[in-house]
């Protein structure tokens, strides 16, 4: 069957790989494979190498491939996408991706080529696409692999290093359980509903809930400040002090001419802000040296956006829309402590938000472009 959410996050295709009945309604099923076990607790996919195969049309421009597959022996056919000019096969021990250009292959989250007997987490990913006419998994279009296939995904961009990373290890959708809090702006006063449950609720100032609390438009309420005297202060505990990875995200709309602080401590330890010009600027102090990544897309456009930076301990990254705005920045150090509160918007005139904010996340794990395109996902089709 499809996996939904992933392909909610931009996959051109996937399959769980556990039911014969939806892989014949895909596509079509040959010789006698069936669902086992699979990894993590899920099913698979069973081929036996020697006739077994299913065949799926695709007809997408493709660039990355991932899967889960158990192989039997360390020479195994994997996957074919057009009949024989771009395979996925592994021999004595060496995962291949022919024909694809300059790819990059990963085996358990991590850079190289070399599978043993068992259970993998593989991925290929190139920045040259081709066309994926008719996924066959179990086979390279001419010889058959004894293997188990689980969670195929393909996808029309070359998926980054982290990503690959956090699909491996199974924490891509796991940002939730990093809330250390999560302010829906319901409320002049909103409450933490983060995860943890950690209690850093806020405190409004100057704002009127008859006339600041507005109706957001996917859902549930949103604060509109008026980029004067209007804020809210979300308490200086301890679990507001992130030492080692961050994201903060945010759904908002921009009424004003920028220059405005959307949520952080103070830029001299995070904060996620709009220039003038309109651009997301995410601000960190690592290290004791302050690092700033500024965007590319202005959000001073009067429509809803869902902006997101993030540190992982390694690169900076900023999203707006569930899309990477600009390339990484790679740094490394600790974030810096500070007893400042966390505030949305901000007292600090000409810092003040003007427009509203729908939802406000700051989560103690950095984000990747998958889990960012599933937040947007969730904030704009129903405020999850």
């Amino acid at each position: 069957m499809f996996d939904l959410r992933r392909e909610a996050c931009g996959a051109v295709l996937s399959e769980r790989c556990n039911s014969l009945v939806d892989l014949r309604a895909r596509g079509t099923v040959t010789g006698n494979p069936y669902i086992v076990a699979g990894p993590r607790g899920g099913r698979a996919l069973l081929l036996d190498g020697d006739d077994d195969k299913v065949s799926i049309p695709c007809n997408r421009s493709m660039n990355s491939f991932e899967a889960w597959v158990y192989f039997a022996t360390i020479t195994e056919e994997v996957a074919d996408f057009d009949g024989g000019t771009h395979y996925i096969k592994a021999t004595a021990g060496t995962l291949a991706a022919t024909g694809w250009a300059a790819p990059t292959i990963y085996v358990d989250g991590a850079a190289g080529t070399t599978i043993t007997v068992g259970w993998h987490h593989i991925a290929a990913t190139s920045a040259t696409a081709f066309t994926c006419t008719n996924l066959q998994l179990g086979t390279d279009n001419t010889g058959f692999g004894s293997v188990r296939i689980a969670d195929v995904s393909l996808w029309g961009r070359a998926l980054t290093a982290a990503e690959v990373l956090q699909e491996a290890q199974g924490t891509t959708w796991d940002y939730n359980l990093y809330e250390v809090s999560h302010w829906d702006m319901s409320n002049i006063n909103p409450p933490d509903v983060g995860f943890a449950g950690n209690g850093n609720n806020g405190t409004g100032t100057g704002l009127v809930a008859a006339t600041d609390i507005v109706p957001c438009p996917y859902g549930g309420y949103a604060t509109e400040f008026n980029g004067s005297d209007e804020w809210v202060s979300c308490g200086t505990g301890a679990s507001l002090n992130l030492t080692s990875q961050i994201t903060i995200a945010a759904l908002v709309r921009n009424t004003g001419a920028g220059f405005d602080y959307i949520a952080g401590k103070s830029a001299a330890s995070y904060l996620l802000w709009v220039r003038d010009i309109g651009k997301i600027i995410l601000s960190l102090t690592l290290g004791g040296t302050t690092r700033v990544l500024e965007g590319a897309t202005s959000i001073l456009d009067s429509k809803w956006h869902t902006v997101i930076g993030s540190y992982d301990g390694s690169f900076m990254r900023l999203f707006v829309d569930g899309v990477q705005d600009v390339a990484p920045a790679a740094y490394t150090g600790a974030i810096a402590t500070e007893a400042a509160e966390f505030r949305i918007s901000s007292s600090i005139n000409p810092r003040q938000w003007t427009g509203q904010i729908g939802d406000v996340r700051l989560c103690s794990l950095g984000m990747a472009g998958i889990a960012a395109a599933d937040l947007h996902a969730r904030l704009t089709r129903g405020r999850a």
